[in-house]
């Protein structure tokens, strides 16, 4: 199993880490700064929203100019540096993280998961996705942990906590350098020699408009059901 797999894997343990401190207690936070269900409804909603429709184009944008190793960096990156700023105790800043945040997800993903297969052989997909997400999902078990040993031991404040969550998230994934995306043109010559046909949206201009509207319709009914569940 190439080291992409266990790079990819722990970035995403930190990351949940990060991320898992945060989102939980994200509603106390915002409501003992006067805002209340309706905000954290209509910045949830959206945020969702742009992070789903922002993994369409970064996930076609890589393919076409198989930029996979620096898209997927350039979203972790962000994620490490706007995250730092929900510590800041001014609404707009915080909404503004925030969907800075769920941005930077969406620009990760796709090229993310593409930098995993194209790692290793077809056979051993499964188990790569199985090691990225047993850790992806590890560090969604332990933030909430490590949140409350740190506030019921240091009674840290949600600020000091966010900071530090942010900050931390930053230094354990300040070297990117380590990710491997040779195997990637490998990966494309193979993909491409046994496929069949093609499908490219600039050559079927009707049926990407209508998977873009379709995608976009669905998502703007998502962010409206999360308004309105508040």
């Amino acid at each position: 199993m190439k080291k992409n797999v266990y790079l990819l894997g722990l970035l995403s343990l930190f990351n949940d880490i990060s991320a898992d401190m945060v989102a939980p207690l994200l509603p106390a936070y915002l409501l003992s700064l006067g805002a209340g269900a309706p905000l954290l409804g209509v910045m949830e909603g959206l945020a969702n929203t742009l992070s789903h429709v922002t993994v369409l184009f970064s996930g076609y944008y890589s393919d076409r100019h198989l930029k996979t190793k620096k898209i997927t960096v350039l979203g972790y990156r962000l994620c490490s540096v706007v995250r730092v700023l929900i510590a800041f105790p001014l609404l707009p800043v915080i909404v503004s993280a925030r969907l800075l945040d769920r941005i930077g997800k969406g620009i990760r993903t796709a090229p993310r998961d593409r930098l995993l297969i194209s790692s290793v052989p077809e056979k051993e997909w499964g188990k790569a996705f199985g090691i990225q997400r047993a850790l992806d999902h590890t560090g969604s078990l332990l933030a909430p942990l490590i949140s409350s040993f740190l506030i019921s031991i240091f009674a840290l404040s949600y600020t000091k906590l966010f900071f530090n969550s942010g900050h931390s998230f930053f230094d354990s994934c300040s070297d990117y350098s380590s990710l491997d995306s040779r195997g990637e043109r490998a990966f494309i010559i193979k993909d491409n020699s046994r496929s069949d046909s093609s499908f490219d949206l600039e050559t079927s201009p009707s049926i990407s408009k209508k998977i873009c509207w379709h995608y976009l319709s669905f998502f703007t009914e998502y962010t409206f059901g999360i308004v309105f569940d508040f």
